[in-house]
């Protein structure tokens, strides 16, 4: 084996390394803006205490909480009792403001919201 060889052994456990601490941080900081904590679920902790459980026990952590999450974005997880979020939590489902209808001029589709068709140009008014 060369000195490159022997190098790039090393180098790719300290990528790893480092990959983990950045999930683990992420997980930490995005668990306070989701407000983890007050959630009815077995990861309820506080941010910290996330972080360090990731960075410890990383392959059983971090996926747990991306699935939590998911969950918590999706609205499934309900909250504890006499709690209450501090901002909405988004969601990824789709808007009402993202359905399409057929411009009666030129037959494109064009957003319901929209007042100009952006392919001709007319006028529109969607009731």
């Amino acid at each position: 084996m060369n000195n490159g060889d022997q190098d790039l052994i090393l180098f790719i456990p300290c990528i790893v390394e480092i990959l983990i601490l950045i999930s683990c941080i992420w997980a930490g900081i995005d668990s306070s803006k989701i407000e983890l904590k007050k959630y009815k679920t077995s990861l309820s902790c506080s941010p910290f205490v996330l972080f360090l459980g990731c960075l410890l026990v990383w392959i059983i952590v971090f996926p747990w909480y991306l699935i939590v999450r998911g969950k918590i974005k999706s609205g499934t997880i309900q909250l504890k009792d006499g709690m209450s979020l501090s901002q909405p939590v988004i969601t990824t489902e789709p808007t009402d403001s993202r359905i399409e209808k057929k411009c009666p001029h030129c037959a494109e589709p064009v957003l319901i919201d929209a007042k100009l068709c952006k392919h001709c140009g007319s006028k529109l008014d969607f009731q």
